[in-house]
């Protein structure tokens, strides 16, 4: 890529992202502090947007998907994944959180961290986000696939209580590697590859 145009609310967040550059990646990388619902970038200037996690934290579903069908050209590419409600709510009560699980489910909101929990976004449930990245006329969906649920509930869920050792882990691992690509799909994300039409 000639360019990558990084993006965030936080600046912190940004000069952490610009700290671990090399010299040469500082001279690819435009690092933006600013809102994402009105960055300084011309309209279809960008091939690809790459929206991660990023749509569910803006007031606004709608106004985000226009704000990347802005400034991707035609053609361009979005990759687009929000975590999910389903996520939060099994996660939820993996870590025997029930007041998490209530408030996730009354108000489809999770905590940004487990010890933060005032600090929320928004959780949609998987059908709700297709249907909302259907309402654009020029967007196609070109794929769709998953981000597996089950490390996120052995590893941050299960095991938070319990010494697992490395060779544990590693056992662990490889069965989880196994069960996501053979067995259940139970998303933590779903990614969506889109195309604009238009």
């Amino acid at each position: 890529m000639q360019c990558i145009v990084s993006t965030d609310l936080n600046q912190e967040s940004i000069h952490r992202l610009v700290n671990s550059l090399s010299q040469v990646q500082k001279e690819k990388v435009l690092a933006i502090v600013d809102d994402f619902s009105d960055l300084p970038i011309a309209d279809q200037t960008m091939d690809v947007v790459v929206a991660s996690a990023l749509f569910a934290e803006m007031p606004d579903f709608t106004v985000a998907l226009h704000s990347a069908m802005r400034i991707l050209k035609r053609g361009g590419l979005l990759f687009y994944f929000d975590p999910l409600l389903e996520h939060g709510l099994i996660y939820a009560l993996v870590r025997q959180d029930i007041e998490e699980f209530e408030r996730i489910a009354r108000t489809s909101t999770r905590a940004r961290m487990w010890n933060q929990k005032d600090r929320r976004y928004r959780l949609y449930y998987a059908h709700e986000l297709e249907k909302h990245l259907l309402k654009h006329p020029a967007l196609k969906i070109l794929e769709k696939d998953g981000i597996s649920i089950l490390p996120s509930l052995i590893f941050g869920g299960i095991l938070q209580d319990k010494n697992a050792g490395i060779q544990k882990k590693k056992e662990l691992r490889e069965m989880i590697l196994n069960l996501s690509q053979n067995g259940p799909q139970i998303y933590r994300q779903i990614i969506y590859i889109c195309r604009r039409e238009e």
